[in-house]
């Protein structure tokens, strides 16, 4: 058996979500390093604005299974919630 067969599942989420987060943060390191060459005008690759673009679009892409988890995690509470305020 290779070495991943013998891992349980939440084993391996858990090694993907540690993948996840260090492709984070290393993309936020080299993202926020443009923010010091960062400008004001619209047609600069360095304007401000595109580049907290960047940033955002690089969380969403880089962490697809963490905001899966919370997306689960926030909807169980809400049912759990609405059960509890109903009873």
């Amino acid at each position: 058996m290779s070495d991943n067969q013998d891992k349980d599942g939440a084993a391996k989420n858990l090694e993907v979500l540690k993948a996840e987060w260090s492709l984070w943060f290393s993309e936020m390191k080299k993202g926020l390093a443009r923010f010091k060459d960062a400008s004001l005008k619209f047609r600069d690759k360095n304007n401000v604005f595109h580049l907290i673009v960047n940033l955002i679009e690089e969380t969403y892409d880089s962490l697809p299974r963490t905001f899966t988890y919370i997306t689960i995690i926030l909807l169980v509470a809400m049912i759990v919630n609405r059960v509890v305020s109903t009873m």
